[in-house]
């Protein structure tokens, strides 16, 4: 564990940031989030960063600054909620998926177009 504030680069570099492929930001602070995301990114452009978006306002300012996913908790714990309900009364798993893809896309502004679930 390192202890520190995550937007700092010696943190970050402590981390090993740039042996890094991938980098999931979970702090729920946007001012946080946003600084961590932006450090990481120019010192490791190719880093693959997930970030939370505590707020729906919040996955475009994330992405502005170098994220390349970005989840709103509330919003997926509704979609699994959805996709249970749909499939107890009978929807198809394939229509689940494509209704639930829909709104992901449309709630991300096309952020998570490529998202795609599938029942095991």
């Amino acid at each position: 564990a390192i202890y520190g504030d995550s937007s700092a680069e010696s943190v970050l570099e402590r981390a090993g940031i740039t042996a890094a492929r991938s980098l999931a930001v979970t702090v729920p602070d946007l001012f946080a989030a946003r600084g961590t995301t932006r450090t990481a990114r120019r010192l490791a452009p190719e880093v693959d960063i997930v970030t939370r978006a505590n707020f729906p306002g919040d996955v475009n300012a994330l992405k502005d600054v170098g994220a390349n996913e970005t989840v709103q908790p509330e919003f997926e714990a509704g979609q699994e909620f959805v996709r249970y309900v749909l499939r107890r009364q009978g929807v198809s798993a394939r229509e689940t998926d494509s209704l639930i893809r829909r709104r992901r896309a449309s709630f991300y502004h096309d952020i998570h177009e490529d998202l795609v679930y599938r029942e095991e």
